[in-house]
């Protein structure tokens, strides 16, 4: 019923956009590995860490030799060609759910080795 008169007055691209952030809003992103667990594959493949935040919260600290692609302003779409598939890529932002959609991006996009590590503060407490 909703969908029926959420179409009367969205386009489809617009309902996608509030189910992906509704969902988010309830459910917890899916992490692919424990801090721990991200430390080691990053050694072990010589991975490249991907900051999914906003330039303003990058201010307060990123991981060492972290790029910098804000997931919200396209920049992990803008920068796709500059990236490596055969590389390891270790994602991470906020709380974790800008890195499950960037993660999910790359992976659609061929990149298999992406992988979202969640929250910034997480990896850095290793908790």
């Amino acid at each position: 019923m909703h969908e029926r008169y959420f179409n009367d007055f969205l386009t489809e691209e617009e309902i996608a956009i509030l189910h992906l952030h509704s969902s988010s809003m309830f459910f917890r992103p899916k992490i692919d590995l424990t801090p721990e667990e991200f430390k080691s594959k990053l050694n072990e493949t010589n991975g490249v860490v991907i900051d999914c935040r906003t330039r303003e919260e990058c201010a307060d600290g990123t991981w060492p030799d972290a790029i910098q692609l804000d997931w919200l302003s396209g920049e992990v779409h803008d920068h796709l060609e500059q990236l490596d598939k055969s590389k390891s890529y270790f994602l991470y932002c906020h709380a974790g759910s800008r890195s499950a959609q960037a993660t999910a991006f790359l992976q659609s996009q061929g990149i298999q080795n992406a992988y979202n590590v969640g929250a910034y503060a997480s990896i850095i407490s290793g908790s």
